[in-house]
């Protein structure tokens, strides 16, 4: 078995994971709550979206969490809401240069996920004798 160093661009994280200054701590801060990635998913899909069409998307999000989730991604300058004054409003949200630079990342996280569900699945349909030890 051969040693592969795994290399940190902000350094080693001793020290750094549970206390301020983390990087995915900060990153999760903005986009780690229940409805804020489904919210960022469906945004990419289209160049712009409206808010009722979001709610039929996110199953279970109310007007009061929907609302919230989108200032503070707003807030966080990774969605803009454009409003145009008619009668009825008409506002419409998108994903900013920032928004969409996250991309990738929910990508690659999408993929380990995938991954990680097919092994669960097959670790639940192994026999208890060749299960990995927990």
């Amino acid at each position: 078995m051969t040693d592969t160093a795994v290399s940190y661009p902000m350094g080693t994280p001793e020290g750094n994971v549970s206390g301020q200054g983390c990087p995915i701590l900060y990153a999760l801060s903005i986009i780690g709550q229940k409805w804020k990635l489904p919210l960022l998913w469906y945004l990419h899909e289209r160049p712009t979206t409206r808010f009722n069409e979001l709610k039929r998307r996110v199953p279970g999000i109310s007007n009061l969490m929907l609302t919230k989730s989108l200032r503070e991604l707003e807030g966080a300058g990774l969605v803009l809401r454009d409003q145009r004054d008619t009668v009825p409003p008409h506002v419409e949200y998108s994903l900013t240069a920032r928004g969409e630079a996250l991309l990738p990342a929910l990508n690659e996280l999408y993929s380990w996920g995938v991954e990680q569900m097919r092994l669960g699945a097959d670790e639940a349909g192994a026999p208890a004798a060749d299960r990995p030890a927990r």
